[in-house]
């Protein structure tokens, strides 16, 4: 009778372990399936002054540590703008957090549908964020007004991320991103092509892992199934 169930009790057990418990991901990236082409357009000043992706940060990491952007000259001259990182509170930004400086665009006068984006990484040393908190960065003209004609695109991979979105903003002042709504795309323009890369402080709070369904079950079948098998071969150990 041991030896059955034990080894019984062995299959259970490695069914259990190989099933996922949980899975928490640093590096939140929405290039990978981005056909490096499909775009939103159009950013600047003379378009729409701010481009952004809401996002949250993933339990068990309380640092951002950079996020990144790629945009492409559409038309006209340059695109001078500058990064943010705000609070997000579901409609809109709700306190400034960081905000990196001019960047500049390099304009090419005319479209050049062959031409790649440029990546624009922005990097925080380490920014302390909420866990499971949502955010919002973003890229705004507003700082610089009749600086440009310059339109750019902003890469998307469509509707790829569940945790945030692409927004955007036709805002006059800065100031109008904290005070009004902003607009939402959904489909195929979902998401900006983005990525934001995180790390846990050494005081980072701890987090209790919850086992995914799958292990659940296989829990109970083990309980279930081993309760049987015990009470079968106990009643042929009586006959």
């Amino acid at each position: 009778m041991g030896s059955k169930f034990s080894s019984f009790l062995t299959v259970m057990l490695g069914l259990a372990a190989s099933a996922p418990a949980f899975a928490f991901d640093p590096f939140l990236d929405t290039f990978a399936p981005w056909d490096g082409q499909t775009s939103i357009s159009d950013f600047g000043e003379s378009g729409s002054p701010t481009y952004g992706q809401t996002f949250m940060v993933p339990v068990g990491y309380d640092q951002l540590d950079s996020f990144s952007f790629a945009l492409k000259s559409f038309s006209g001259g340059d695109v001078k703008f500058t990064a943010y990182l705000a609070l997000w509170d579901g409609v809109k930004a709700t306190g400034l957090l960081y905000n990196f400086g001019s960047r500049v665009l390099v304009g090419t006068g005319s479209f050049i549908a062959d031409a790649p984006f440029t990546l624009f990484t922005f990097s925080l040393g380490n920014l302390s964020l909420m866990q499971g908190g949502t955010y919002v960065a973003f890229l705004s003209t507003s700082s610089f007004a009749n600086q440009g004609n310059g339109l750019a695109l902003m890469g998307s991979p469509g509707e790829v991320y569940s945790g945030g979105n692409f927004v955007h903003y036709n805002n006059e002042f800065l100031s109008d991103l904290t005070s009004y709504e902003w607009e939402t795309l959904h489909g195929e323009r979902g998401d900006a092509a983005f990525s934001a890369r995180f790390s846990a402080s050494p005081n980072a709070p701890a987090f209790v892992a919850v086992p995914e369904p799958t292990t659940y079950g296989l829990v109970a079948a083990l309980t279930l199934g081993g309760g049987v098998l015990f009470r079968r071969l106990r009643a042929r150990a009586k006959l």
